[in-house]
């Protein structure tokens, strides 16, 4: 095992007069004895004093992990801290061994696996909460289907267990992600759209129920005559922080909260048209609003 980074960061502390107490070492595995005694005599640290950091699949494991060297113990008495009741430390859910992989399609015009990685990485939060292991997958289908060739565009999504379109700027590939849209719907395959995809769900609604052909989001067309989704009008200045949400009656957030209201961070500018929001709501789509009416 190399010690080259550890001995590097010990001399780096001790050069601005910081001789640590504890080290705690980043490993793939467990530290082998030789190892330990190495890091002890170069860092002047006691063994009893070197805790690992070792990789794991799931990074809600770690305060386990670190409970069970004892770090809380010798942080107290390093401190002369009176050690508290420490609460018992609940292990995360380990994904249902023998369960299938469900497959999650994520539609955007990007096909580079870091596009959307913070998407990849709630799906793979949401998946570790529940218990149910996910693949997902990077679908080109939204950046190239095209009304004529519905027929392999729906047998892609039906391959899915569910749709995921992300958020993105730009006209590029919207049409096709509105496509999309329709086909989850026409197939009840689960279909989640984040900001862009979102907007991409209404205007397909608003087109295939509300019978607006025209439909379309403000976005792309800010002289279209009908504007399905608009810009939300706060002086032209984005959306950003922490706004509390109501979450309609009978709808799935509110059953996925267990609760009717929510604080949650936004960014963003646009909203559904009020007039349209209604005329959704009583076709049956339901929509959600902000606490202040918004």
């Amino acid at each position: 095992q190399k010690t080259k980074l550890a001995q590097d960061s010990i001399r780096t502390l001790r050069s601005c007069g910081l001789p640590p107490d504890f080290l705690i070492c980043r490993t793939g595995q467990s530290l082998v004895a030789a190892t330990r005694r190495k890091l002890s005599r170069l860092g002047e640290i006691a063994e009893d004093a070197l805790w690992e950091s070792t990789d794991m699949a799931d990074l809600r494991g770690l305060p386990h992990h670190f409970h069970e060297q004892g770090v809380a113990h010798a942080l107290c008495k390093h401190l002369n801290l009176a050690l508290l009741m420490l609460p018992q430390l609940e292990l995360p859910l380990t994904l249902g061994s023998g369960r299938r992989s469900l497959r999650i399609g994520i539609v955007g015009k990007y096909n580079h696996k870091n596009a959307y990685l913070s998407v990849h990485r709630a799906l793979n939060h949401a998946s570790l909460q529940v218990g149910a292991p996910i693949d997902v997958e990077l679908c080109s289908v939204g950046s190239s289907c095209l009304e004529n060739d519905l027929d392999a565009t729906l047998k892609s999504l039906t391959s899915f267990d569910a749709i995921c379109v992300p958020g993105g700027f730009g006209s590029r590939g919207f049409e096709e992600k509105v496509h999309v849209a329709r086909c989850c719907w026409s197939l009840g395959v689960p279909f989640l759209g984040v900001c862009l995809g979102f907007h991409a769900a209404v205007v397909a609604c608003c087109r295939d129920v509300l019978e607006m052909r025209a439909a379309t989001s403000e976005e792309f067309a800010p002289d279209a005559v009908e504007m399905a989704v608009i810009v939300k009008r706060l002086g032209g200045q984005m959306r950003k922080g922490t706004h509390g949400v109501r979450f309609a009656h009978g709808s799935l957030l509110r059953t996925l909260y267990r609760s009717d209201v929510a604080s949650e961070r936004f960014r963003h500018r646009f909203e559904v048209r009020s007039d349209v929001a209604s005329l959704l709501c009583d076709a049956g789509f339901v929509l959600s609003s902000g606490i202040d009416g918004s």
